[in-house]
């Protein structure tokens, strides 16, 4: 498939705005190959997504900002702007984007007049390849005013090239950028997340992050790499991971915190670095295709053996006991211990006594025998009192309702297949009681999807309150406010993320995505989605909790359903 002419599907709100190509070999676009999704008026950006067999290489621009016009509004100017839109691409072989990308919020900030800040989200992008990423386009998706900053996500089998610039900053608060890849991430332009720190009129205000985690990390000299702004790590820091080579030999700077892991060799740093980084050996990161240090597992066993045999006279006691007793707190441990030991002792005594006095006679003639053998082995484990949750067999009435639904299923590779949903402008006005508590409380999740006859087809399980991801913790606070869950080892049910964000009646979402990956061993989502979802006309995501509210949402403008993919959007 190739572009070389513009596609421009809007006008007015392009919210419903939709450009999708899908290609069983290459997909390809010139520089005249425009996507223009842009919003006029008031209203959001569109949603682009490209499928290939094989690889993805375009040079035109993708523009999908939103747009706010405060004349429309009334006195007192709009307290609501419009959210850039989302880009999904994904590619058996590689991945190469040399346009421009906007997925910028609309809105400013105004300190002048309370309340008279327009608040617009950025949108999102989340681009995989079954080899390469390079990324030779500058991408931008600015938060305006109080709006929120979303995720720009790359996953690589291969190399991931970050040659221009990516800056996910907002005015309060700002986005996460993150890179996967099983070779080199080479950074050579500046990536960014930045949120003012003012204290007095943006008191709640939370930084982004910068995540990148590959079996080398190159920073060049050209390349900058820039999570600044308040909320304390996560917020505000930049985690960089590199098994097996680390070169800094560009500047990096956050707010919170720089943490470096390796396993082989130590970071090579010859930039400005602040503040000065944390530096973690980490044994557990991928051996990448080198010769890594072998690591053993040492297992200790201890065995008591104990019997015991008296030999009495007329007297026989036996006595058994045993008990059993499990425990589960809030943290995941166990420990084994074995012990053996054995002794015996025997004795033989006699004594003979007589006395003239009382003219009797006394004997007496003991032996005994004493052999203890006695086996115990001990175990304890913990798991987790998160609240568990699951999915009802038919969608659950009276959740909370989105008007913007995405579903996309995709199991056209084997051991790379994903989920992602998302259900954005919940109808009412929503608070952060809707989605319980993570990070203090015990709040477990479900995502559930089911097919046109509100018949279950997947259930994706996060029980991970309280918990850590790696080095960091699971959960993060958002700005709406809201809370963001990360876990790059997929352990629950293959989940990657899920967001959730509250706000005034159409300003509340939340989104999920899942994956596997099978080149790293991570294969717990659930497969089998898309074949069962063959041929269906419609489709129900909800998301559920286990001690608060749920959010449904269902798609009716079906783009695909041929049982390795299937991809649908609300009208």
């Amino acid at each position: 498939m190739s572009l070389s002419t513009q596609l421009v599907p809007k006008g007015g709100d392009c919210g419903s705005c939709e450009v999708n190509l899908n290609a069983g070999t290459n997909i390809t676009s010139t520089a005249q190959g425009v996507i223009d999704m842009q919003a006029s008026g008031i209203g959001d950006g569109g949603f682009f997504s490209a499928s290939a067999g094989g690889d993805i290489n375009m040079a035109g621009n993708i523009l999908a900002n939103g747009s706010a016009a405060d004349e429309a509004c009334g006195a007192g100017g709009c307290r609501e702007g419009g959210t850039g839109g989302d880009v999904l691409v994904s590619a058996n072989g590689s991945v190469t984007m040399g346009g421009r990308i906007e997925l910028n919020g609309a809105g400013r900030f105004d300190t002048a007049v309370a309340g008279d800040s327009v608040d617009g989200d950025s949108g999102s992008a989340d681009i995989s390849a079954g080899t390469t990423i390079t990324m030779n386009g500058p991408m931008f998706g600015l938060s305006k005013g109080f709006g929120q900053s979303d995720e720009f996500a790359f996953d690589a089998i291969g190399n991931i090239t970050l040659a221009a610039e990516i800056d996910l900053s907002g005015d309060s608060f700002g986005g996460d950028i993150s890179a996967l890849s099983d070779g080199i991430i080479q950074v050579s332009a500046r990536i960014r997340t930045d949120t003012p720190i003012d204290p007095i009129n943006r008191p709640s205000s939370l930084a982004g992050a910068i995540d990148l985690e590959g079996c080398q990390i190159n920073v060049t000299t050209t390349g900058q790499v820039i999570a600044t702004g308040p909320g304390g790590s996560p917020s505000g820091a930049v985690f960089m991971a590199g098994s097996t080579g680390f070169q800094v030999r560009g500047p990096v700077t956050a707010t919170a915190e720089n943490e470096f892991s390796w396993r082989t060799a130590a970071p090579i740093i010859t930039a400005a670095v602040s503040p000065l980084p944390i530096l973690v050996p980490n044994l557990n990161l991928p051996c990448c295709g080198v010769a890594c240090p072998v690591t053993t597992t040492t297992t200790s066993t201890i065995t008591t053996t104990s019997t015991s045999t008296p030999a009495t006279t007329n007297t026989t006691t036996s006595s058994t006991s045993s008990s059993t007793s499990s425990s589960t707190s809030t943290s995941t441990s166990s420990s084994t211990s074995t012990s053996t030991s054995s002794s015996t002792s025997s004795s033989t005594s006699s004594s003979t006594s007589t006395s003239t006095s009382s003219t009797s006679t006394s004997s007496t003639s003991s032996t005994s025998s004493s052999t203890s053998s006695s086996t115990s082995t001990s175990t304890s484990s913990t798991t987790s009192t998160t609240l568990v949750v699951g999915c009802p067999t038919a969608p659950q009435s009276g959740c909370e309702t989105g008007a913007k639904v995405q579903i996309f299923v995709s199991e056209k590779t084997f051991g790379k297949e994903q989920i992602k949903v998302k259900i954005d402008k919940l109808v009412s006005a929503t608070t952060l009681a809707l989605f319980g508590d993570p990070i203090g409380g015990t709040t477990g999740y479900a995502v559930c999807l089911y097919d046109e006859n509100d018949v279950r087809v997947a259930t994706l399980r996060v029980n991970r309150a309280q918990q850590q991801c790696g080095t960091k913790p699971c959960w993060k606070a958002i700005g709406g406010p809201g809370y963001k869950y990360s876990d790059k080892l997929l352990s629950a049910d293959g989940t990657l993320q899920l967001t959730f964000k509250s706000g005034l009646a159409t300003k509340g979402k939340v989104g999920a995505k899942a994956k596997n990956n099978l080149p790293k061993g991570l294969t717990q989502m659930p497969t089998g989605v898309a074949a069962q979802l063959t041929g269906d006309r419609e489709a129900t995501v909800q998301i559920m909790t286990s001690n608060a509210g749920c959010v449904t949402g269902t798609v009716t403008n079906i783009r695909e359903a041929s049982g390795v993919i299937f991809k649908g959007t609300t009208p």
